[in-house]
């Protein structure tokens, strides 16, 4: 979103102006999600205060002030060319006032003023948000699926068009991350540290599971899916979206492997069923048995591609000559590319998304 979205968007302007309850919840938690665009909107709220006429006037002192400030604590960019805010044309007040605006933000002296007459909104966002490190956002744009592999050791399987936004590292007493579009998670398990995953109006919180949840980002319903563990599912209303917001929040469900809960935003209901046939058959076979004696490595491979869904890309010349002898009962895939690792002499890694396994040869 530009600077001129967001003064176009009327929830944007209520909160700047009124600050009822429901803005005041949605527009933190919003901006804490797009770091990105914080920016575009202090820029954003500073123009409409400044239309509006609730910002006092800057004297010619201030002006001089800030500019000397500016030039010496950044001598380099005093030659950087001052870029028009907004180009759109049409709202006939605003461009009247752009004027204003523009004299504020030129040369950076409208940060300097805006934060000299109130705390920004990053200061408030923080207060409002669990999240205390660095956001890694992930996107997948390939057919095949892409894995992602968090700070924590746990496991994201995104499908085509999804992305997932995490930490750096995980820090305070929860693992927040936040997905659009449909990824499978393998959660390592840390009773001391919940793990949470937002997406959309929908908040998943485990322990240590693993599950599928497919929220797409063109709207439409929700739905998790448990695979193996306990999950609870909530309904996030500061992500709601603006048609089911003033609606009775739902109460949260508890779901236990082969079952799902799907919410609607179509009635803002959660709903909790068994996961009938032909969805168990689009999960991973995460809990398939595997027990091999003697078998050659690629077989191993292979069969483990399938039951989680993915590519394992590997040399079968150079893996030809090793077998595995052993039973694969951890159903993380990590785990079990552990133990073959271990036992064969091999490697394994993430490339680029995509797992990667390596050996020298075996005798």
């Amino acid at each position: 979103m530009t600077p001129q979205d967001f003064i176009d968007n009327e929830s944007f302007r209520r909160w700047v102006f009124v600050n009822p309850p429901d803005e005041a919840a949605y527009w933190p938690r919003y901006l804490a999600q797009h770091p990105e665009q914080q920016e575009s909107a202090d820029l954003a709220r500073t123009f409409l205060l400044t239309a509006r006429g609730e910002l006092p006037p800057v004297t010619d002192q201030q002006i001089s002030d800030a500019v000397g400030q500016l030039l010496s604590a950044a001598p380099s960019q005093r030659q950087t060319p001052v870029r028009p805010l907004w180009s759109r044309s049409g709202w006939q007040p605003l461009r009247v006032a752009a004027s204003v605006a523009l004299l504020l933000t030129a040369g950076g002296l409208g940060w300097w003023y805006w934060q000299q007459q109130t705390p920004p909104i990053a200061s408030r966002t923080v207060q409002n948000t669990p999240l205390t490190a660095a956001l890694v956002e992930v996107s997948n744009t390939q057919a095949a699926p892409r894995l992602v592999k968090l700070a924590d050791g746990s496991l994201v399987v995104l499908q085509h068009h999804a992305r997932v936004r995490y930490p750096t590292r995980f820090d305070g007493s929860r693992r927040d991350v936040y997905l659009t579009g449909k990824a499978f998670f393998e959660v390592v398990r840390n009773p001391q540290k919940p793990f949470r995953v937002f997406a959309r109006e929908l908040t998943t919180e485990v322990l240590g599971t693993s599950f599928l949840i497919s929220a797409p980002e063109t709207g439409g319903t929700v739905n998790v899916v448990v695979k193996t563990g306990k999950v609870t599912v909530s309904t996030n209303p500061d992500f709601a979206s603006r048609s089911t917001r003033h609606r009775p929040r739902p109460a949260a469900v508890v779901l236990l492997p082969n079952q799902q809960a799907t919410f609607s935003t179509d009635d803002a209901r959660l709903v909790k069923s068994e996961v009938n046939r032909a969805t168990a058959t689009t999960l991973p076979a995460t809990t398939q048995a595997f027990s091999f004696r003697r078998t050659p490595l690629p077989i191993v491979l292979d069969a483990l591609a399938k039951a989680y869904g993915i590519a394992i890309q590997y040399d079968r010349e150079a893996l030809s000559g090793c077998t595995l002898t052993a039973r694969l009962d951890d159903p993380s895939l990590l785990a079990r590319l552990d133990i073959i690792a271990a036992s064969t002499g091999s490697t394994y890694a993430l490339q680029d998304g995509q797992l990667v396994v390596q050996s020298a040869g075996c005798r």
